[in-house]
């Protein structure tokens, strides 16, 4: 959830931006959904069943935020992390891409209600941080902060790490951890909407460590 200037769709949605929809044609949205997968991934979209895991198909749970962040900039919808977590039986992001089949990821999208645009009236100015501004890190830090807004990473930094240490296949140094930090993906929002988001995130995280552990699968290979 390109993840990157659409990354603020989804997060959006933890502070109850959304309007009702009715669903969308299935069929028409896992062909969507299959070649957004695909393209990002750099496979064939004959690859992509719908039956297919993502991590069968070399995605991790990044990878997944950034096919969500793609098909909600497609299709104009916000796709909740709850439905994910539902069809795929599991709320932890280690084992989410061992769960969460491509089908079922388009019932969820094809169900989802459509995102609420930011206003068109709402005055923008680039030389400054501005509401739900997205970007890196290192590049919306150094904009001057008027108005004090907070800068929302779009996964937790822990959780980043990890990532990047199961891509190396070892420990980061403290120097390869601070360019993780540096290039998060992050979102300018109000101190409310910020704290809002935090401690949805907290729940998130008191549940996860609820759930018995389980061992993910090592990611296939992709292509070179």
């Amino acid at each position: 959830m390109k993840r990157y200037a659409t990354l603020v769709v989804l997060l959006v949605t933890a502070t109850g931006c959304r309007d009702a929809r009715p669903p969308q044609d299935a069929g028409a949205v896992l062909t969507r959904v299959r070649q957004i997968t695909a393209k990002h991934l750099g496979i064939h979209v004959d690859e992509v069943k719908p039956t297919s895991t993502f991590r069968s198909l070399g995605a991790d749970a990044l990878d997944i935020v950034e096919i969500t962040m793609e098909t909600e900039d497609q299709l104009g919808i916000a796709i909740r992390d709850e439905d994910l977590d539902a069809v795929a039986g599991t709320a932890n992001l280690d084992t989410l891409p061992d769960r969460l089949t491509v089908k079922a990821f388009a019932e969820v999208a094809a169900r989802s209600e459509k995102a609420k645009p930011v206003p068109a009236g709402e005055p923008r100015d680039p030389k400054v941080l501005n509401k739900h501004d997205v970007g890196s890190y290192s590049e919306l830090s150094k904009k001057p902060n008027p108005h004090g807004f907070v800068l929302v990473p779009f996964l937790p930094p822990p959780v980043l790490l990890k990532m990047a240490e199961h891509d190396a296949g070892r420990e980061l140094t403290a120097e390869e951890a601070e360019v993780v930090k540096q290039n998060a993906v992050v979102t300018a929002f109000p101190p409310d909407q910020a704290e809002a988001i935090m401690r949805k995130r907290r729940e998130r995280l008191k549940t996860e460590q609820s759930l018995p552990v389980e061992r993910a699968q090592p990611p296939a290979s992709r292509p070179s």
